[in-house]
């Protein structure tokens, strides 16, 4: 079991967290530096490991602080925008809806504490999300003549889609927040690993059939991925 966090001695703003791990690791989340070591090892040589990766560290706080400054902070409010596919979707709060639905470029909820409209919104989406990604991946697994057994809709912190040896597709549903080229990518990423369970030469070569241009999607969905918030 893990130890409660400590912090690494005369090195101030870091976290240490002990457990049952057998080197060091140094991560970056939400701007906080954490240590993790291993239950017994000596403080000093934590504190060592720390000043030697110190210009790393300084490096990717500074680049993570920057990346939090721009993440959205939406608020719910009638009028707001909303990116959807490549396009902006605006926020109608009215009395006369009694249920969340998209009529245009405009997306109607009923009026209700910015807590409630919020969780409709998302489920909106993530509604949204299962109707498209379904649609796309299937379409294209035909193609492929490749079977899906599942199309799930999560959201994963740390990956935007998976594929499970059993066939089950599973996707971020905040990718409906990029555009349409970045949302076919990622399909396409994960239908190809229905044929090559791995990220070899011939994955590679898959996905760029389906998706020639897909090393832009990928380096935008890398360098923007952060802003995909709701």
């Amino acid at each position: 079991m893990n130890q409660p966090p400590e912090s690494v001695g005369d090195v101030a703003g870091i976290q240490l967290i002990r457990s049952k791990r057998k080197s060091l690791a140094i991560t970056i989340e939400h701007g906080q530096v954490i240590v993790r070591a291993p239950l017994r090892l000596a403080r000093a040589e934590i504190q060592a490991f720390v000043l030697q990766k110190q210009r790393w560290i300084l490096r990717k706080v500074k680049e993570q602080t920057a990346q939090l400054a721009e993440i959205p902070n939406r608020r719910y409010v009638d009028g707001e925008y909303f990116p959807l596919r490549g396009r902006s979707l605006c926020l109608r709060v009215h009395q006369r809806h009694s249920s969340t639905q998209r009529i245009g470029d405009e997306l109607y909820t009923p009026e209700a504490s910015v807590e409630h409209i919020a969780e409709r919104v998302q489920a909106w989406y993530r509604k949204e999300a299962k109707r498209v990604l379904t649609d796309k991946a299937e379409r294209l697994a035909a193609g492929l003549n490749l079977s899906i057994s599942e199309v799930k809709i999560r959201k994963n912190k740390r990956r935007w889609g998976h594929c499970t040896s059993t066939g089950v597709l599973q996707f971020n549903w905040l990718i409906l927040l990029a555009s349409e080229s970045v949302i076919d990518y990622l399909v396409a990423h994960e239908v190809c690993h229905l044929r090559h369970f791995n990220h070899g030469p011939q994955f590679w070569r898959l996905v760029e059939q389906c998706e020639p241009d897909y090393e832009d999607a990928q380096e935008w969905l890398k360098q923007n991925g952060h802003l995909l918030v709701l």
